[in-house]
């Protein structure tokens, strides 16, 4: 049996993930959660920004989850 010791795991402070990293871990659930490549490359183009503003990142994010969102609402709607 072989065993290693992670004493701080990818992602602590000590050990930090880097910027790419963070962007692909940031994707994947993103895009899990229904966000699309695009809006997805929005979002990480605004917040690597110096000076960017946190509620217009979400308020963006909601627009497209509310537009998706109705999106299948029509979908479901017109399958019954």
């Amino acid at each position: 049996t072989l065993s290693n010791r992670v004493d701080y795991p990818k992602g602590e402070p000590e050990n930090p993930l880097t910027q790419a990293e963070m962007e692909a871990k940031f994707r994947e659930l993103a895009m899990f959660g229904g966000l699309s490549k695009e809006g997805c490359d929005e979002v990480i183009n605004e917040v690597w920004k110096e000076d960017f503003d946190l509620y217009e990142i979400l308020k963006r994010v909601q627009r497209f989850k509310s537009s998706k969102v109705q999106e299948f609402k029509e979908f479901k709607g017109s399958r019954v």
